[in-house]
Protein backbone atom coordinates (compact mmCIF):
# COMPACT_ATOMS: atom_id res chain seq x y z
CA UNK A 1 0.00 0.00 0.00
CA UNK A 2 1.55 3.48 -0.74
CA UNK A 3 2.26 5.51 2.01
CA UNK A 4 -0.81 7.84 3.47
CA UNK A 5 -3.33 5.10 1.97
CA UNK A 6 -5.12 4.11 4.67
CA UNK A 7 -7.39 1.59 3.15
CA UNK A 8 -8.22 -0.43 -0.16
CA UNK A 9 -11.41 -1.00 -1.84
CA UNK A 10 -11.56 -4.25 -3.97
CA UNK A 11 -14.35 -4.87 -6.40
CA UNK A 12 -14.89 -7.94 -8.59
CA UNK A 13 -16.39 -7.57 -11.80
CA UNK A 14 -18.01 -11.20 -11.86
CA UNK A 15 -21.17 -11.57 -14.26
CA UNK A 16 -24.12 -9.62 -12.63
CA UNK A 17 -21.96 -6.62 -11.14
CA UNK A 18 -22.52 -3.14 -11.98
CA UNK A 19 -19.56 -1.18 -12.53
CA UNK A 20 -19.45 2.15 -10.18
CA UNK A 21 -18.84 5.52 -11.34
CA UNK A 22 -16.07 7.73 -9.22
CA UNK A 23 -16.14 11.32 -9.27
CA UNK A 24 -12.69 13.29 -7.44
CA UNK A 25 -13.66 16.20 -6.83
CA UNK A 26 -10.10 17.79 -6.01
CA UNK A 27 -7.70 15.99 -8.84
CA UNK A 28 -4.92 17.95 -7.37
CA UNK A 29 -4.44 15.23 -4.44
CA UNK A 30 -3.05 11.99 -4.75
CA UNK A 31 -5.15 10.47 -2.79
CA UNK A 32 -8.84 11.52 -1.85
CA UNK A 33 -10.12 10.21 1.73
CA UNK A 34 -12.94 9.51 3.07
CA UNK A 35 -13.79 7.14 0.03
CA UNK A 36 -17.23 8.20 -0.30
CA UNK A 37 -19.72 6.18 -2.03
CA UNK A 38 -22.92 8.50 -3.67
CA UNK A 39 -25.80 7.73 -5.94
CA UNK A 40 -25.46 9.03 -9.21
CA UNK A 41 -29.00 10.79 -8.71
CA UNK A 42 -26.97 12.98 -6.12
CA UNK A 43 -24.71 14.71 -8.52
CA UNK A 44 -25.60 18.36 -10.20
CA UNK A 45 -24.35 16.71 -13.47
CA UNK A 46 -26.20 13.85 -13.08
CA UNK A 47 -29.18 13.38 -15.33
CA UNK A 48 -32.60 11.92 -15.26
CA UNK A 49 -32.67 8.43 -16.26
CA UNK A 50 -36.16 7.53 -17.98
CA UNK A 51 -37.57 3.43 -17.54
CA UNK A 52 -37.06 1.18 -20.18
CA UNK A 53 -38.60 -1.82 -21.20
CA UNK A 54 -36.80 -5.37 -20.42
CA UNK A 55 -35.44 -6.83 -23.68
CA UNK A 56 -37.99 -9.37 -25.17
CA UNK A 57 -38.09 -12.62 -25.23
CA UNK A 58 -36.25 -14.59 -27.89
CA UNK A 59 -36.01 -18.12 -26.69
CA UNK A 60 -35.68 -20.20 -29.50
CA UNK A 61 -35.77 -17.30 -32.33
CA UNK A 62 -33.50 -17.65 -35.08
CA UNK A 63 -34.03 -13.67 -35.45
CA UNK A 64 -33.66 -12.85 -31.85
CA UNK A 65 -30.38 -11.07 -32.58
CA UNK A 66 -32.04 -8.66 -34.62
CA UNK A 67 -35.05 -8.31 -32.80
CA UNK A 68 -33.03 -7.32 -30.20
CA UNK A 69 -31.15 -5.00 -32.16
CA UNK A 70 -34.32 -3.46 -33.13
CA UNK A 71 -35.56 -2.78 -29.73
CA UNK A 72 -32.47 -1.19 -28.73
CA UNK A 73 -32.44 0.94 -31.48
CA UNK A 74 -35.41 2.50 -30.65
CA UNK A 75 -33.78 4.27 -27.63
CA UNK A 76 -30.10 4.72 -29.17
CA UNK A 77 -29.56 7.18 -31.76
CA UNK A 78 -27.78 6.07 -34.97
CA UNK A 79 -24.70 8.51 -35.45
CA UNK A 80 -24.67 11.11 -38.22
CA UNK A 81 -21.87 9.57 -39.94
CA UNK A 82 -23.15 5.61 -39.76
CA UNK A 83 -26.89 7.12 -40.47
CA UNK A 84 -26.55 6.36 -44.41
CA UNK A 85 -24.97 3.38 -44.51
CA UNK A 86 -27.57 2.03 -42.22
CA UNK A 87 -30.62 3.46 -43.43
CA UNK A 88 -29.43 0.11 -45.98
CA UNK A 89 -30.85 -2.36 -43.47
CA UNK A 90 -34.23 -0.59 -44.27
CA UNK A 91 -34.68 -2.87 -46.59
CA UNK A 92 -34.42 -6.23 -44.72
CA UNK A 93 -36.44 -4.47 -42.10
CA UNK A 94 -34.10 -2.79 -39.46
CA UNK A 95 -34.71 0.71 -38.95
CA UNK A 96 -34.57 2.97 -36.10
CA UNK A 97 -38.18 2.11 -35.50
CA UNK A 98 -37.11 -1.40 -34.37
CA UNK A 99 -37.09 -4.55 -36.78
CA UNK A 100 -39.87 -6.10 -38.95
CA UNK A 101 -39.25 -9.56 -40.19
CA UNK A 102 -42.34 -9.42 -42.60
CA UNK A 103 -39.84 -7.21 -44.75
CA UNK A 104 -37.99 -10.41 -44.93
CA UNK A 105 -37.99 -12.33 -48.70
CA UNK A 106 -36.98 -16.25 -47.65
CA UNK A 107 -34.17 -15.80 -50.03
CA UNK A 108 -32.62 -12.67 -47.38
CA UNK A 109 -34.27 -14.58 -44.47
CA UNK A 110 -31.70 -17.22 -45.13
CA UNK A 111 -28.99 -15.27 -46.03
CA UNK A 112 -29.38 -13.21 -42.93
CA UNK A 113 -29.60 -16.67 -40.76
CA UNK A 114 -25.94 -17.30 -42.57
CA UNK A 115 -24.89 -13.67 -42.25
CA UNK A 116 -25.46 -14.19 -38.54
CA UNK A 117 -23.75 -17.31 -37.80
CA UNK A 118 -20.69 -16.14 -39.49
CA UNK A 119 -20.49 -12.51 -38.17
CA UNK A 120 -18.67 -13.86 -34.39
CA UNK A 121 -15.94 -15.13 -36.93
CA UNK A 122 -15.56 -11.95 -38.35
CA UNK A 123 -15.78 -9.75 -35.61
CA UNK A 124 -12.89 -11.94 -33.95
CA UNK A 125 -10.96 -11.78 -37.00
CA UNK A 126 -10.74 -7.83 -36.80
CA UNK A 127 -8.78 -8.80 -33.24
CA UNK A 128 -5.41 -9.85 -35.81
CA UNK A 129 -5.62 -6.52 -37.78
CA UNK A 130 -5.29 -4.29 -35.01
CA UNK A 131 -2.46 -6.40 -32.69
CA UNK A 132 0.84 -7.44 -33.04
CA UNK A 133 2.53 -10.81 -30.98
CA UNK A 134 6.01 -9.88 -29.10
CA UNK A 135 7.50 -12.43 -27.28
CA UNK A 136 4.45 -14.71 -27.12
CA UNK A 137 2.39 -11.67 -25.96
CA UNK A 138 -0.48 -10.25 -27.83
CA UNK A 139 -0.71 -6.45 -27.75
CA UNK A 140 -3.81 -4.69 -29.25
CA UNK A 141 -4.25 -1.17 -30.22
CA UNK A 142 -7.15 0.91 -31.71
CA UNK A 143 -9.73 -0.29 -28.93
CA UNK A 144 -10.69 3.51 -28.76
CA UNK A 145 -10.18 4.54 -32.30
CA UNK A 146 -11.75 2.09 -34.30
CA UNK A 147 -13.42 4.85 -36.47
CA UNK A 148 -15.11 2.53 -39.43
CA UNK A 149 -14.06 -0.48 -38.74
CA UNK A 150 -17.08 -1.96 -37.72
CA UNK A 151 -16.04 -5.32 -36.85
CA UNK A 152 -13.58 -3.98 -34.41
CA UNK A 153 -16.42 -1.78 -33.14
CA UNK A 154 -18.43 -4.80 -32.75
CA UNK A 155 -15.46 -6.45 -30.14
CA UNK A 156 -14.81 -3.41 -28.48
CA UNK A 157 -18.95 -3.11 -27.45
CA UNK A 158 -18.85 -6.73 -26.72
CA UNK A 159 -16.28 -8.22 -25.19
CA UNK A 160 -13.90 -5.22 -24.41
CA UNK A 161 -16.33 -2.68 -23.17
CA UNK A 162 -14.87 0.01 -21.03
CA UNK A 163 -11.56 -1.11 -21.73
CA UNK A 164 -8.85 1.91 -22.12
CA UNK A 165 -7.28 2.64 -25.70
CA UNK A 166 -3.03 2.61 -25.79
CA UNK A 167 -3.03 6.46 -24.71
CA UNK A 168 -3.80 5.35 -21.19
CA UNK A 169 -3.35 1.29 -20.70
CA UNK A 170 -1.83 -1.48 -22.90
CA UNK A 171 -3.08 -4.92 -22.22
CA UNK A 172 -0.91 -7.69 -23.12
CA UNK A 173 -2.58 -11.22 -23.71
CA UNK A 174 -1.22 -14.46 -23.34
CA UNK A 175 -2.95 -17.70 -23.84
CA UNK A 176 0.21 -19.97 -24.06
CA UNK A 177 3.08 -20.93 -22.46
CA UNK A 178 6.86 -20.82 -22.93
CA UNK A 179 5.93 -24.12 -24.54
CA UNK A 180 2.87 -23.21 -26.63
CA UNK A 181 0.75 -25.08 -25.03
CA UNK A 182 -2.64 -23.25 -23.80
CA UNK A 183 -2.29 -21.73 -20.08
CA UNK A 184 -4.39 -24.22 -18.07
CA UNK A 185 -5.33 -23.92 -14.80
CA UNK A 186 -4.18 -27.41 -14.05
CA UNK A 187 -0.63 -26.58 -14.28
CA UNK A 188 1.52 -23.95 -11.93
CA UNK A 189 3.22 -21.14 -13.82
CA UNK A 190 6.35 -18.98 -13.36
CA UNK A 191 6.46 -15.38 -14.86
CA UNK A 192 9.92 -14.06 -14.76
CA UNK A 193 10.75 -10.34 -16.27
CA UNK A 194 14.53 -8.41 -16.50
CA UNK A 195 13.19 -5.81 -14.72
CA UNK A 196 9.77 -4.02 -13.75
CA UNK A 197 7.58 -2.83 -17.05
CA UNK A 198 7.91 0.98 -18.09
CA UNK A 199 4.62 2.44 -16.85
CA UNK A 200 3.72 6.14 -15.47
CA UNK A 201 1.53 4.88 -12.60
CA UNK A 202 1.12 0.95 -11.91
CA UNK A 203 0.88 -2.61 -13.80
CA UNK A 204 -1.08 -5.85 -12.99
CA UNK A 205 -1.21 -9.54 -13.68
CA UNK A 206 -4.77 -10.27 -13.91
CA UNK A 207 -6.07 -13.58 -14.78
CA UNK A 208 -9.04 -13.89 -17.00
CA UNK A 209 -11.96 -16.66 -17.88
CA UNK A 210 -11.08 -16.00 -22.00
CA UNK A 211 -14.83 -17.47 -22.72
CA UNK A 212 -16.76 -14.40 -21.07
CA UNK A 213 -13.83 -12.07 -20.17
CA UNK A 214 -14.09 -12.20 -16.58
CA UNK A 215 -12.22 -12.49 -13.35
CA UNK A 216 -11.63 -16.01 -12.49
CA UNK A 217 -13.16 -17.37 -9.57
CA UNK A 218 -11.39 -19.12 -6.87
CA UNK A 219 -11.17 -20.39 -3.44
CA UNK A 220 -8.73 -17.73 -2.18
CA UNK A 221 -10.56 -14.33 -4.29
CA UNK A 222 -7.08 -13.82 -5.67
CA UNK A 223 -7.25 -12.44 -9.53
CA UNK A 224 -4.06 -10.28 -9.37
Amino acid sequence: MPSGVGSRFDSLPFPGDVWPRYIVSDLSLPYVSPFVRSPMSTIRRARTIRARHPLPSIAGDELGFLKHLGFALKDNAIKPADQALFAQFARMGLTKDGFDETKLSPEMRKGVIRAMADGPAMVVSSFASTSEVRNGWTWVTGLDSFGFNYPMRALVAGANLGGNGEKEAMYPVRYTDADNQVLSGGNKYVLKMNEAPPVDAFWSLTMYNADDKMLVENPSSVTK
